[in-house]
Formats: structure tokens, C-alpha cells, sequence
């Protein structure tokens, strides 16, 4: 019984290892907020059944949240992160099932392999150990695509509905799969008005019904668009204002996936939907066709849409992932044509100036070490490292790349393919391995890097405190929060994050804590165990401390306190960032000294690193602190925090050059505030080692110590 399929169990197992192995060189999740936000969620399915983030509960989010939910009751965070990837893995790598299905109404059993197998080596398979969506998105997409097609071709009541529940179910893995909804509308509506009935419908068509029926054709575009319009703002915002961009950075998206393939799917999956006159399944391949074409388009016009939405806020918008799912339709195709060795020579041509100008236009990115959105582009990226491919370079590959595929699909046109056919299939499917391997191997790098700035072990904080003890983060001036995610990822204790200043990362909710003239944080209710970061000296006693590297470099530390009830802190810091270097306006809060023992006051400006001539003024202002309430976001509940109250002095320095002094003073009686302001660094300055490009005015230290002690 098994026999028939061992073929494609093979495959599958062959490649989940490879996968898994991959899995495990990925030590830890690195894409935010993705990778974090579905650990999160799944996290409180796991536990409660229901999604939250950090203790509040959240609308439903994925399918994929409850899928690897089982993983975390494991106790150990690492057993149960290589849980949650080993199921990614299988779930994604199961594409080679639905693809093997499809290929299997249009070509043999080989051909067939060649496709399943294709579909699963796409340098996309590299988010196969990552928490996100895209691991079971992709292969569903692949499902829906046999299902569609298998309904157009035998509309049996059980085809027919196994189609319909699976695209309606698609959007609850990941909300761009509703396009799958339009997308088997269109290939039905296609399907039918290609069918015979459709032609006698249309045979005896005068040009005025012609008219009127592309003027209806219109009409339906249009109040889809506004529909559209009205319930996305996305999509208005990118048709309405953006509508040459959105056909650019559409068309790039796919450019980048044909080079990810090796450009030569691109081009036999094109012309593959020209069916040749006289096929002998002619039927099926109008069935594919149909579902193809939609498929492609609301695919690209859901990665444009979003590309232009997205591309004001600075991130990517090369947005390859979001049009990985045409990849098993494209091979599909190709198999098509190495099977049957017939192609439409117009659709050779077509489908080879398409590709070619997609290959062209394509941004190549060569600099970067990989390209999170865009997989495709990892070959050249790797080749740039190893042998300095150039951007002029890689277009020649590239154009030369497509040539070679025309011609390939030329030599099919007279026959002479066997060995040819072979040579192909196997460039293909080593050139999307290369690829997948290339984007692997350089993320597991760069998470290697990460994780070494990082406290080890990883799960200290879980180690430090009883089981079952809540542990709040504060910090302030977060700029990079990596490594607090990382933090909140590795210890589960860690439920909620805290900013004195409203800049705790998300994803999932943060609190801003109001303040007392006393340092009392509230709410302090429930708070038991804290890790305080730099800038934060909360009561209470020291558990554990860690040196990291965190943001830049320079170390920076965290302390594990048992806090001393109410909660409350000794100073807090504003302006400063764990390595010391502050923006152009830092501050010090000094709630209360131990013993109310008469001290000193010192704050040291200087500016490591930085041109010696370059000129600063400081000011320092020091004053009674009182309280006002401040708006920390739109979504934060208006706080009290710290303010200068009545200043008793001020002092200012100016210098030409080499900024290095040290102002020491009596410290007032607490609680008092402590400003410093210095000139900022102008952008186009050196920027200090370890630093983010961020405004900078100087590296400022605030200490304050007993009278006579120094």
C-alpha cells in the first residue's frame, strides 16, 4: 500500500532532517517582532488555553500559535524551542505533498518528484526553524492550489467543498491567505468563461456585447477595489496614492523569487500557461492555468500593496516572502514542460523579455549579509562574499541565466531534451539549495553574534528565582531590544516589561510605572522579583548580576533583585544608554541615600573616542524634584515622573576642544534632580564605538557616594 508513495516519504524525511539540522545550528529566535510574538502567544495557549501576551489576553491569533503550543509543556525553554521548531520544519517541508498532488493531474511521477521536491528546496525553506507563520502558511497555500484545481476539474460536491473549507480556513494561519478566497474565484470564473459552455455563451457575441461585458468586467474591478478601499487602509492608501509604486515593487518581489528558483522556472512556469494546440489534458492544464494566473496576481498585489504601505515607515520593501507562494505553481509548470517537451514558441518569448526585465530591475542588495524579506537574493549574496560579484556583475549572470533558459526551452521545441532535461532539473534544483543553504548559514552567523553579547546561560534569571515567581523588567532609553527579548524568550519567570521612560519594546503590551516623590513605583502590587537595567537601581536585595553587551560593544549590566516591598528606587537615570553614553540631555533622580549619610554629588562628561577638537557646552543644573503627569504614548495611561523642581544651582563649561571633566558638588538633601545637557554630536560626526546611530551629546556618569569616602 505504501509502496506507490515511498518515493515521497523519502523525500520528505530526506529533507526534514536536513532542516532539522538547521534548526539546531539556529540557537535562538532573532526575527522581531515575528519570532517572539508567536512564542508568546503560544506560550499562554500552552499554559491557559487562550492567547495573551505578557499576562493580557489577545483576540485569536493564528492557527500556527496552537499548532506548536504542545511544545511548551516541556519545562526546559531549549527542549521546547527545538519542539516548536521541529514541528515548523515538518509543517513546511510538507509542501512536497500538496505539490506532488498537483503535478500529478498534469505530468509522470518523476516529473511529479522533480516539482514536490523543488517546492520544498526554495531558499525560503530557510524560515523552516523560525517561528512564523510562513511555515504552515506556504504548504496550505500549496493545498489550496490542488484543491482548487482538483475542484475545477472534477466539480464533485466533495472536491467542491474540500476547496471552499480550505481557502476559508487559510486566513486563520496567516491573514494574507484571504487572497486565496479571491484567487479561486477568479480561476473559477476564468475556468468557466474558457469552458465550452462559456464559448457557446459567447459564440454568436456581437462587438457591442463585447462592450458591455469588458465594461461590466470593469465595473466589478472597480467595486472591488473600492470595497478594497474601504475596509483596508493598506490597500487605499497604496491604489489611491501609490499606484505606480505598487507595479514596481510588485514586479521586484517576483524578481526576486526567479532569481531565488534559478530564473529558468520563472520562465518554463510562465510559458507553461500557454497550453500547446492538441494536449491531451487540456482540460487540466485550463484548470491550472486558471488557478496559476489568479493565484500570481492577487499574490503580487498583496506583496505591492503592502510594500508601498510599509515603505515610509524605513523597513524592507522587497517583499519576496510575501509572494514565495507562486514557487510551487512555477515548478509545477516547469515540470509541465520538461514532461510534455512542448512549448508555444510566442510563449517562450513572452515569459523569457518578462523574466528578463524582472531579473534587471531587481535591487540586488549585495552588501547585506542576507536579506530577511527576500530570500531569493542569497546566491548573489553569497557570491558577492566569496568572489566579489558586482551589481553589473550579477545582472550579466542573471540576463545570461534567462538567454540560457529560452534557449534550454528552444532545444526542447526540437527534440533533443533527455540529457538537457536532466542538466536543467538538476541546475534547479541546486541552484534554490545553494540559496536556502547560503541564507542559513549566514543568519545562524549573525544570531551567533547576537547570542554571544548575551548573559549565559541564557536562562539564568529561571535558574535564579522558584518556580512559578513572576519577574518584571525595567529599563530606560532602550534602544536595541534584542537582547530583552532574547531575555524574556529564554526565561519564562519574565512576564511583563517595564520602562521608566516608554521605551520597553514590544511586541505585546509594556507598562510605564508612575512615580512617588520617594521612588514608590506603581502599580507594585504584585511585583516580587525585578531585573533592573541600566539607569534603574530598584530596593531590595541582589540575586544575580550579568555583564552584557547588549546594545553596541560597550558591557552594560542586569540586576536580579528580590525586591524590598512596595517597590520602589534608589535613582533612576534618564538619557543614558547601558554603555554609558547618553543623548543631549541626560538626568539623574535621587530618591534617597542609605543612612541619609551626607554625600557627594559627581557627574564626569566626557567624550571618548570623538575628534579631541571638537568644541561642547555643558550645562548642569541641580534642583529639588517634584512630579508631573506626562502622556508616555497614545496607548499609555497618563503617568507621574520625575521633573525639575525648584532649581538651587546651576553650572556651565564650555570647551574648545577634548571634552573630560568631572563636576562634583554636596549632593542636596533627597529627593533631588540632577540635569545635564551637552551640546549633540552633529549626524555627520564620528559616532563612538558600540553606539547606534542615534543623538548623541556625551558619555555622562552620575554617581553619588558618602562625604570623605574619596
Amino acid at each position: 500500500m505504501l509502496a506507490p508513495a515511498l518515493p515521497l516519504i523519502a523525500i520528505f524525511a530526506g529533507l526534514s532532517l536536513i532542516y532539522a539540522w538547521q534548526a539546531w545550528l539556529n540557537v535562538a529566535p532573532w526575527v522581531v517582532p515575528d519570532e517572539f510574538e508567536r512564542a508568546q502567544l503560544s506560550r499562554a495557549v500552552a499554559s491557559t488555553g487562550h492567547a495573551a501576551q505578557r499576562t493580557v489576553s489577545q483576540p485569536f491569533p493564528s492557527l500556527y500559535a496552537y499548532l506548536i503550543a504542545p511544545a511548551w509543556w516541556i519545562g526546559d525553554t531549549a527542549h521546547a524551542y527545538a519542539a516548536a521548531k521541529a514541528i515548523g520544519v515538518a509543517a513546511m517541508t510538507s509542501v512536497v505533498v500538496p505539490t506532488y498532488l498537483l503535478a500529478r493531474m498534469l505530468v509522470s511521477k518523476p516529473w511529479a518528484l522533480f516539482a514536490a521536491v523543488g517546492a520544498a528546496a526554495i531558499p525560503a525553506l530557510a524560515y523552516s526553524p523560525l517561528l512564523m507563520l510562513e511555515t504552515v502558511s506556504y504548504p496550505w497555500a500549496a493545498l489550496c492550489f490542488y484543491l482548487i484545481v482538483k475542484a475545477l476539474v472534477t466539480p464533485r460536491p466533495r472536491w467542491l467543498v474540500a476547496a471552499a473549507a480550505a481557502c476559508l480556513v487559510a486566513p486563520l494561519f496567516r491573514s494574507e491567505l484571504g487572497v486565496l478566497i479571491a484567487a479561486a474565484a477568479g480561476a473559477a470564473g476564468a475556468f468557466w468563461f474558457t469552458s465550452e459552455s462559456g464559448r457557446r455563451l459567447r459564440r454568436n457575441w456581437t462587438p457591442l456585447r463585447w462592450v458591455g461585458f469588458l465594461v461590466l468586467v470593469a465595473g466589478v474591478v472597480v467595486a472591488i477595489d473600492l470595497v478594497a478601499a474601504h475596509e483596508s487602509g493598506v490597500w487605499r492608501s497604496s491604489t489611491q496614492e501609490h499606484s505606480g509604486d505598487m507595479i514596481r515593487y510588485g514586479l521586484r518581489a517576483f524578481g526576486a523569487l526567479a532569481i531565488g528558483v534559478g530564473v529558468l522556472p520563472m520562465v518554463a512556469g510562465l510559458a507553461a500557461l500557454v497550453t500547446p494546440r492538441g494536449d491531451p489534458a487540456a482540460h487540466e492544464r485550463r484548470a491550472f492555468t486558471c488557478t496559476a494566473i489568479a493565484s500570481i496576481a492577487c499574490f503580487g498585489l498583496y506583496a505591492a500593496a503592502k510594500a508601498v504601505f510599509i515603505k515610509p515607515t524605513g523597513q524592507p520593501f522587497l517583499l519576496e516572502r510575501n509572494v514565495i507562494y507562486a514557487a510551487p505553481l512555477l515548478l509545477v509548470g516547469t515540470a509541465l514542460i520538461f514532461d510534455r517537451r512542448r512549448v508555444p514558441l510566442a510563449a517562450v518569448v513572452a515569459a523569457t523579455a518578462f523574466t528578463l526585465y524582472l531579473v534587471a530591475a531587481t535591487p540586488y542588495r549585495l552588501a547585506e549579509r542576507f536579506s530577511f524579506e527576500a530570500p531569493g537574493l542569497s546566491v548573489l549574496q553569497s557570491l558577492h562574499r566569496q568572489i566579489g560579484l558586482t551589481s553589473t556583475s550579477a545582472t550579466a549572470l542573471l540576463i545570461v541565466l534567462a538567454l540560457a533558459s529560452a534557449g534550454f526551452l528552444l532545444i526542447i521545441l526540437r527534440g533533443r531534451s533527455t540529457l538537457w532535461l536532466l542538466a536543467a532539473a538538476a541546475f534547479v534544483l541546486a541552484w534554490s539549495a545553494w540559496g536556502e543553504i547560503a541564507y542559513s548559514r549566514a543568519s545562524h552567523q549573525w544570531m551567533d553574534q547576537v547570542v554571544a553579547t548575551v548573559p549565559q546561560p541564557l536562562d539564568w534569571v529561571d535558574r535564579a528565582v522558584p518556580q512559578g515567581a513572576d519577574v518584571t523588567y525595567i529599563g530606560q532609553s532602550i534602544g536595541d531590544p534584542s537582547d530583552i527579548l532574547e531575555l524574556e524568550f529564554w526565561n519564562r519567570s519574565v512576564k511583563h516589561v517595564w520602562s521608566t521612560d516608554g521605551t520597553a519594546p514590544g511586541p505585546g503590551p509594556t507598562g510605564v510605572p508612575s512615580f512617588s516623590r520617594n521612588g514608590r513605583l506603581q502599580p507594585s502590587k504584585d511585583v516580587r522579583y525585578v531585573v533592573a537595567d541600566a539607569g534603574v537601581s530598584p530596593v531590595g536585595q541582589v540575586i544575580a548580576r550579568k555583564i552584557h553587551f547588549g546594545d553596541g560593544q560597550a558591557p552594560k549590566r542586569w540586576t536580579l533583585l528580590r525586591v524590598t516591598r512596595p517597590l520602589r528606587l534608589r535613582q533612576s537615570i534618564e538619557g543614558l544608554m547601558g554603555n554609558g553614553w547618553g543623548g543631549p540631555t541626560t538626568a539623574l533622580n535621587q530618591f534617597s541615600i542609605p543612612g541619609d549619610e551626607p554625600s557627594e554629588l559627581r557627574i564626569d562628561v566626557s567624550r571618548h573616542g570623538l575628534d579631541p577638537k571638537l568644541p561642547a557646552t555643558v550645562r548642569v543644573r541641580v534642583g529639588k524634584l517634584a512630579l508631573a503627569v506626562t502622556q508616555r504614548g497614545p496607548k499609555v495611561e497618563p503617568v507621574t515622573t520625575p521633573v525639575m523642581g525648584k532649581v538651587l544651582f546651576t553650572r556651565r563649561l564650555h570647551v574648545r576642544n577634548h571634552l573630560d571633566h568631572a563636576f562634583v558638588f554636596p549632593a542636596p538633601r533627597p529627593p533631588f534632580r540632577v540635569e545635564t545637557s551637552v551640546t549633540p554630536i552633529a549626524p555627520h560626526d564620528f559616532q563612538p564605538t558600540g553606539s547606534r546611530a542615534r543623538t548623541l551629546g556625551a558619555y555622562v556618569d552620575y554617581s553619588v557616594y558618602p562625604r570623605g569616602s574619596r
